[in-house]
């Protein structure tokens, strides 16, 4: 049985598909997708060997109907202005991948979803492009903003053409999710990936400037501020913020290879904090006494199991205990280097 309406039918016949349709660009979008360091699975190519291509005008106006699901984003776009327009969508890789930064959905709508997505499209007048899990799942994201449209691309087709109401995808809030989720964003910049290419000519001090100022321009909210050289734990961590009114402590660091930085980090950093912020004069300064260590590092020399791993024994020899679903290891885009982020709780 066909999970398509009528309604969603009349669309989909409308763009010229039918069924056994084959995508005549699609190895041009494998090609592109490939280029971009998209991950493909089955589900992905199958659904673009069928749809691939296909502008879907919509019979009818949804727009209220999607208005529920994301009101606030459509009223401020300039780009949606008339309620009486009809809405569409298409499945041209190359226009999606084109208009936005696939850093979105590579890496920012990846982080928030738990597996890769591959861009397919756009939809909404080109508002919001349309990305695929692994899995086969359906999501539109602009910006921070990302929903979830269907649990299949069928599915999902059939969303956009009834205007049925979307869920929102929640934005990352635990510490660690907030600290990967930044450093995506300040690593995807062209500049800073450049200069990790000569990660030896630079020191911590570079890196250091660099995310601080990053911080202080783009993530206000959070309340960002660099440690002082006369604190007393300067020498253990290197920013602080609050979220939800709750303060953490991070620490930033780069060396080469991939075990002398962690080892580094856990040996020295980590456990002089610990040691210091269970003293009493120090317990006043974070709500909730969390360290969140970041290590930027070669990405080839250990896999992400194997850091894990490592990260957990060395932690148990300097008496601290550090829970495996508390770290986090992510390659850089176009560099060799990743970083991996790991909170230490008192």
């Amino acid at each position: 049985m066909s999970i398509f309406s009528q309604q969603t039918l009349n669309d989909l016949y409308q763009a010229g598909w039918y069924k056994g349709r084959k995508c005549q660009q699609f190895s041009e979008y494998k090609h592109l997708l490939n280029q971009e360091e998209f991950e493909l699975s089955d589900s992905i190519e199958q659904f673009l060997k069928s749809f691939g291509g296909l502008f879907i005008k919509c019979s009818h106006n949804v727009f209220e109907q999607l208005f529920r699901s994301f009101g606030p984003l459509l009223a401020t776009n300039p780009h949606a202005k008339v309620r009486d327009a009809t809405s569409d969508f298409h499945f041209d890789v190359i226009k999606a991948v084109h208009r936005v930064d696939s850093l979105w959905v590579s890496v920012d709508y990846s982080e928030r979803i738990g597996e890769p997505l591959c861009t397919i499209g756009d939809a909404f007048r080109g508002d919001m492009v349309l990305s695929m899990s692994l899995t086969g799942k359906v999501y539109a994201g602009a910006d921070d903003f990302l929903v979830y449209v269907g649990a299949s691309g069928e599915e999902a087709i059939e969303a956009l053409c009834t205007g049925r109401e979307l869920e929102k995808v929640p934005e990352l809030t635990t510490p660690l999710e907030i600290t990967v989720d930044v450093l995506n964003y300040f690593f995807k910049r062209k500049r800073i990936q450049e200069r990790l290419r000569f990660f030896n000519e630079h020191g911590n001090d570079w890196l250091e400037a660099e995310f601080a100022f990053f911080l202080s321009q783009t993530h206000k909210e959070l309340e960002w501020r660099k440690q002082r050289q006369t604190d007393s734990l300067n020498d253990i961590f290197d920013f602080a913020f609050s979220v939800a009114g709750k303060h953490y402590a991070m620490n930033i660091n780069q060396y080469r290879p991939t075990q002398l930085c962690l080892k580094k980090i856990i040996e020295g950093n980590g456990k002089k904090w610990f040691t210091l912020t269970s003293e009493t004069q120090h317990t006043d300064q974070f709500n909730n006494n969390y360290l969140v260590m970041i290590g930027v590092h070669p990405k080839t020399e250990m896999k992400k199991a194997e850091i894990k791993k490592y990260i957990v024994t060395e932690a148990k020899n300097v008496g601290l205990e550090i829970l495996q679903n508390r770290i986090k290891t992510t390659f850089i885009p176009k560099t060799d280097y990743a970083h991996t982020v790991f909170t230490i709780e008192r």
